[in-house]
């Protein structure tokens, strides 16, 4: 137990130090790609809510984002997973299977996909058949099919960009 808190606390020193990095970036101009930034903003958006908010390695990978907060208060300062996020923008079926296995094995309360719709239109990964449009469409549909076969196992749910600029207008913004 004591390894796997030592494996803990070290991703979060490293995660804290690439999130520096990232918003010395910013401060420096740099623009952050689309993707990074709603993982930004998710982690904010947590915090300002009181989770502790970070990116999480497993063994089938890394979470875009999670939640944590210590809400059993017999569980000796370990924090649980309140909701994990994917944020979708550029992933084809195969890897959206694969992200939500990923979250499943992190056992939230909730698992959200955030789909970023430019972005998605921007990366058809089918043949020249699929236009932007029907990829996006292709892709929610799915998103759709795997929050309707899973919902035995975990709650999922399916936002847009819409939902995180809300959220980080009303949470986040001074």
């Amino acid at each position: 137990m004591d390894r796997s808190r030592e494996l803990l606390a070290r991703q979060r020193i490293a995660f804290k130090l690439k999130q520096r990095c990232e918003e010395a970036s910013m401060r420096e101009g740099m623009a952050l790609s689309v993707h990074a930034e709603y993982c930004r903003k998710l982690r904010e958006i947590g915090s300002k809510l009181g989770y502790n908010s970070e990116k999480v390695k497993t063994p089938l990978g890394f979470a875009d984002v999670m939640w944590l907060k210590k809400i059993w208060p017999f569980s000796e300062g370990i924090e649980m997973p309140v909701a994990v996020f994917e944020v979708v923008s550029s992933e084809d079926q195969k890897t959206l299977r694969a992200s939500l296995m990923n979250m499943l094995s992190m056992q939230p309360l909730v698992a959200v996909f955030v789909l970023i719709k430019d972005e998605i239109k921007k990366h058809v990964k089918r043949t020249d058949r699929d236009m932007p449009e029907q990829w996006l469409d292709r892709i929610n549909k799915y998103v759709d099919n795997l929050t309707t076969e899973y919902s035995s196992f975990i709650r999922i749910e399916k936002w847009e960009e819409k939902k995180v600029e809300q959220l980080y207008i009303k949470h986040c913004s001074t």
